[in-house]
């Protein structure tokens, strides 16, 4: 019982260490916090995958009981094969978040990156947080729907 919930302890957790690490960055660097509104976004979405990392239960009545003896012999669980192909694209989505959070993050702070000539102001890193959260929807009512 106690596993259980260890392992699912970093999907709870995650959205909180976020917000945190974004807190302690500004603070050390004295952002406003009008700036920081995209990156806030873009951290909500990094959040909003973590819980479509795991599988969805399966009805123990659509399998078959020696399928079931086995599965519980074996201290295994059953997992659909179009959530477990899911959960492969959602830790996908989820690593490039993490890194178009960090870069929101970054171009929050006015740093100039003159080797990719990027410049945007608060209003483009707002608007792209918010596709990104889009997709984050998406990808949830794309579960939901498994």
């Amino acid at each position: 019982m106690m596993y259980g919930f260890l392992s699912r302890a970093p999907l709870y957790f995650f959205p909180a260490l976020l917000i945190a690490l974004e807190e302690i960055i500004r603070s050390a660097s004295k952002i406003e916090g009008s700036v920081v509104v995209g990156v806030s976004m873009a951290a909500a979405s990094v959040g909003m995958l973590i819980p479509l990392t795991s599988p969805k239960p399966i009805d123990p009545r659509t399998v078959p009981i020696d399928v079931l003896e086995q599965v519980s012999r074996a201290h295994g669980t059953i997992i659909n094969e179009k959530d477990k192909a899911f959960i492969g694209i959602v830790w996908v989505f989820f690593m490039v978040f993490i890194c178009v959070w960090a870069f929101f993050l970054t171009l929050s702070f006015g740093i100039n990156i003159p080797d990719l000539y990027i410049k945007l102001n608060t209003k483009s890193i707002t608007w792209s947080s918010l596709f990104v959260f889009l997709i984050s929807v998406i990808l949830t009512e794309i579960k939901e729907a498994l």
